[in-house]
């Protein structure tokens, strides 16, 4: 009896949708997608005439990173357009290469 006055404390709430516009922060080994305010901060901190040792942000899913500045590589806006373009380029790029017959080196 208790436990069916309870269970509405414990519904989750849905899950966020994906930002659509986030920042990519390239390091030595991954890339991380972050929010758009944590991307603009590390970018500042990165540039500095004196950037700090340490940078911490968290990525999208909230998970905290503490990495060396010496090893962020760059920091790229992304947004729902550029992927858009970036998807159409590709698209165009396959499209225009199979009437001809290539061979990529690679898919041999």
């Amino acid at each position: 009896m208790l436990i069916n006055r309870i269970t509405q404390y414990f519904a989750r709430a849905p899950d966020p949708a994906p930002p659509e516009q986030y920042y990519l922060i390239e390091t030595l080994s991954e890339f991380i997608p972050v929010p758009a305010a944590e991307g603009e901060r590390v970018r500042a901190a990165v540039q500095r005439f004196w950037p700090p040792r340490w940078v911490s942000f968290r990525d999208v899913a909230g998970a905290p990173y503490t990495i060396r500045t010496a090893t962020v590589r760059s920091v790229r806006r992304s947004t729902a357009e550029s992927r858009a373009m970036v998807r159409a380029f590709y698209r165009a790029r396959d499209r225009e290469a199979e009437p001809d017959g290539d061979v990529r080196p690679w898919d041999e």
